[in-house]
């Protein structure tokens, strides 16, 4: 009786070892899994972290050749805007001496030096590498095109009015004895020209202003 009771205890205790070693394992494999979610956790963490920062120096980088270009376009834009002012300058005192003018080639310069650098201006903006704010750019490249469209038309203009002032030159030299009402036809005539060229760049010095808002935003 004794003997079974002892062998009974003798079990019991073996039971209660091999219990204790699988409840250690079972121990050992939850601390090994923490740790190992712990590390994962670390892991995807720091990659977070690294494309985040990768992300923020793209960024960066990009916001940088942004400003430089439209630093380079608003320069542009002001030296545009200095020729034109200049031009507008050159045509204001018309009148009597608006033939003269018109084949001074002062003038004839300075309307080269806007086109060049309208077109440069175009030019520039054409090939920007960052696409940011593209829907501002796409409606500043519209009122670019648009104004350069006019000033070829104006250009064309001034040609037409220098055939004008040659056929008018070609008129008085054979009619000196014209009457006073004819030569005030002939004035009319030009005075008449002369308004409609300050009306056109009124329209032009408008646009400019409004392509100068957009380029300060």
């Amino acid at each position: 009786m004794a003997q079974n009771a002892e062998n009974f205890f003798q079990k019991f205790m073996e039971a209660v070892d091999n219990q204790k070693d699988v409840l250690k394992g079972e121990n050992e494999f939850i601390a090994t899994t923490k740790e190992n979610e712990k590390k994962n956790d670390i892991n995807e963490e720091n990659i977070f972290k690294q494309k985040t920062s990768d992300e923020q120096k793209l960024f960066k980088t990009e916001k940088a050749a942004l400003e430089k270009e439209l630093k380079v376009l608003k320069s542009v834009s002001e030296k545009l805007v200095q020729t034109k002012t200049v031009w507008e300058d050159e045509l204001e005192t018309t009148n009597e001496e608006f033939m003269l003018r018109l084949d001074d080639q002062k003038t004839i310069d300075t309307e080269k030096q806007f086109r060049d650098t309208l077109e440069c201006l175009i030019e520039s903006l054409d090939c920007l590498s960052v696409q940011a704010m593209d829907t501002q750019l796409v409606d500043i490249r519209k009122t670019l095109h648009k104004l350069n469209d006019e000033r070829k038309t104006r250009s064309q203009n001034l040609n037409e009015n220098r055939n004008v002032e040659t056929e008018i030159k070609n008129k008085l030299m054979k009619s000196y004895g014209a009457s006073y009402a004819e030569r005030n036809i002939l004035q009319y005539a030009i005075n008449n020209k002369t308004s409609k060229v300050r009306q056109e760049y009124q329209k032009t010095r408008l646009q400019e202003e409004s392509l100068k808002a957009k380029l300060s935003h």
